[in-house]
């Protein structure tokens, strides 16, 4: 296997020339996986190279409270200090109220905002604000006055220009002559370990966000011009974000808000982004929540546009996002339903867990399975008791889901799914397979492995058969190949032979007459097609199959649109 990192950390120059070297390398070493860690948009160029893009999940529950338990542990030893001699003091061990503090709130974070928030938390900071958290974290790095100076102009010159040199950052000063005492900072920044060198000269930060809090600070004193010129570059959000905590940012969530929408909604739903780093509420917030309340609940809305909105609103971490959700829980469509409920489960909504259980019956199975993941995600005595009803009295798809929500439970999961293995109901025992299946511990694969061989019912063995052959061959990362080229895609080619076209090298061409054909079967396959292919050139067809008479050809012209905007980095304008 071939691992390639820090190719989203690279300029944009030269992310092309790695591009362009890519199948060379690929051609070299065949048979091998070849992973590069790249960004969630503007990756057309590693698609063009043959790569199959995969998206990382963020940290779940056990993964932050990992973190959080090992830091905890390591940090006596961090506070000595690697260089010192001083042995680690155990009474700094961080109380259970600052390990408290540090789990709380902490889904959804980046794996460096949960990090920040576990420093803060632990020497005693126990804001919601990320901004506070790298504030935190600054202060304890007990920069001088002129080098925290240096620090915000070289983030200021990173977000403009993807790098640092002395150069730029004394040209941003305005002092051409003084890129040589700017250079000494820089060297500072860089042994103190906020920067790190990716060329000989040329500079980033470490992380992009301590660097997006130092550029946000640097927005302090600018004016409304400045805030509204910079709203909508993508390189100033996240530090725009910051900026909400730091400052009124009114004019900058103005312009956003009056400017134009695009299929992923990205102008509205960013600015939950930013509230989540207020602890206050902007003028700007009533109304960012109010569009985005009945944009969700719109009736005929597509799909992939209500799925950003309720991710967006989740993320907003704000207490009118739950109010929202839960006057949508009574929704006349299922959609609407089944991702309030999903959204309630991530906020972990107490309160709404008797409504929860009452959608475990809901006319919908997939608003079923919704509820039910909810009732595990939201993580009280209450909303676990009512899980494991739904485990003993649910519908089938019910108890397999309420299994596999249980399989990321360790605490009050795992002795649930041992239990219902040994049970004397077929459809428990079954239903414990999807559970096991889902856990990567031996105990796991051991029960599966005594299900198949031994359990007396056909249905159990069938179940625990196809769990083991999954954990065998590895089916999920088998699963993973580069999207073809349309010359190698066997079904077009069978079309096209069957429609009577027979010239070759138009293979393009026949996928976009396809995907205008009303063909109940292939039509949405060729909508679909043009979207993870990345074919821009394509945009009209899909713009034009918005208006198509089915569903899901709507619905995946739609999500091909998306997907399109995010491969090339270029948000595609909305249809309505």
């Amino acid at each position: 296997m071939l691992l390639l990192d820090g190719y989203d950390d690279l300029t944009p120059e030269h992310q092309a020339e790695i591009a362009a070297w890519l199948p060379e390398l690929i051609a070299a070493h065949p048979g091998n996986h070849v992973l590069v860690a790249g960004p969630d948009h503007g990756y057309a160029p590693l698609v063009d190279a043959g790569l199959a893009p995969l998206f990382m999940r963020p940290w779940d529950d056990n993964d932050i409270e990992t973190a959080v338990q090992k830091w905890a542990a390591a940090w006596p030893s961090y506070l000595a200090g690697s260089g010192r001699r001083a042995r680690p003091n155990r009474d700094n061990t961080p109380s259970d109220a600052a390990i408290k503090a540090a789990l709380n709130g902490a889904r959804g974070l980046s794996a460096t905002e949960t990090t920040l928030k576990i420093l803060a938390a632990f020497h005693g900071e126990t804001s919601r604000a990320p901004g506070v958290w790298v504030e935190s974290y600054l202060a304890n790095l007990a920069l001088p006055e002129n080098v925290r100076a240096a620090a915000a102009r070289a983030a200021r010159v990173e977000i403009e220009h993807h790098r640092i040199t002395s150069d730029m950052v004394a040209a941003s000063t305005g002092n051409a002559e003084g890129a040589g005492d700017q250079g000494k900072l820089l060297l500072d920044l860089f042994r103190r370990g906020l920067l790190v060198e990716i060329g000989r000269g040329e500079f980033q930060f470490r992380h992009r966000a301590v660097g997006a809090y130092l550029a946000a600070l640097s927005l302090k004193d600018a004016d409304n011009a400045r805030l509204r010129e910079i709203a909508l570059d993508p390189r100033w959000e996240l530090a725009l974000g910051y900026a909400a905590g730091i400052r009124s940012v009114d004019a900058a969530a103005a312009a956003r808000l009056e400017a134009p929408s695009n299929v992923l909604v990205s102008t509205l739903t960013g600015l939950t982004r930013w509230l989540a780093y207020l602890d206050s509420k902007p003028a700007w917030r009533a109304s960012v929540l109010r569009q985005i309340g009945n944009l969700f609940v719109q009736p005929g809305q597509y799909p992939l546009v209500r799925e950003r909105l309720a991710a967006a609103l989740a993320a907003s971490r704000d207490a009118e996002a739950t109010a929202i959700f839960e006057r949508s829980l009574k929704s006349p469509d299922s959609d609407v339903r089944r991702l309030s409920a999903l959204a309630l489960g991530v906020l972990r909504s107490h309160q709404t867990v008797p409504t929860l259980v009452g959608l475990v019956r809901d006319v919908d199975p997939n608003v079923q399975l919704a509820a039910t993941t909810a009732l595990g995600a939201i993580g009280s005595d209450e909303s676990y008791e009512e899980l494991a009803r739904a485990f003993a009295f649910g519908t089938e798809a019910v108890k397999q889901m309420a299994a596999e929500t249980f399989a990321i439970l360790p605490d009050v999961g795992f002795e649930t799914l041992y239990d219902a293995t040994r049970h004397e109901t077929l459809e428990y025992r079954r239903a414990s397979v999807f559970g096991l299946r889902r856990m990567r511990v031996g105990w796991a694969l051991i029960e599966l492995y005594r299900l198949f061989l031994e359990d007396q019912q056909w249905y159990v063995r069938l179940a625990a058969q196809e769990a083991i052959i999954d954990f065998q061959t590895h089916a999920a990362a088998k699963a993973l190949a580069p999207y073809p080229e349309p010359s190698a895609i066997d079904w077009l080619g069978r079309w096209a032979r069957q429609v009577g076209i027979k010239s070759e090298g138009v293979e393009a061409d026949v996928l976009g007459r396809m995907a205008t054909m009303p063909d109940a079967t292939m039509q949405p396959v060729a909508v679909q097609a043009l979207g993870q292919l990345g074919m821009l050139d394509r945009a009209g067809m899909l713009y034009r199959a918005l208006l198509d008479g089915q569903p899901t050809v709507r619905d995946l012209a739609f999500r091909s649109l998306a997907d399109i905007g995010l491969q090339h980095d270029a948000p595609l304008p909305s249809p309505v």
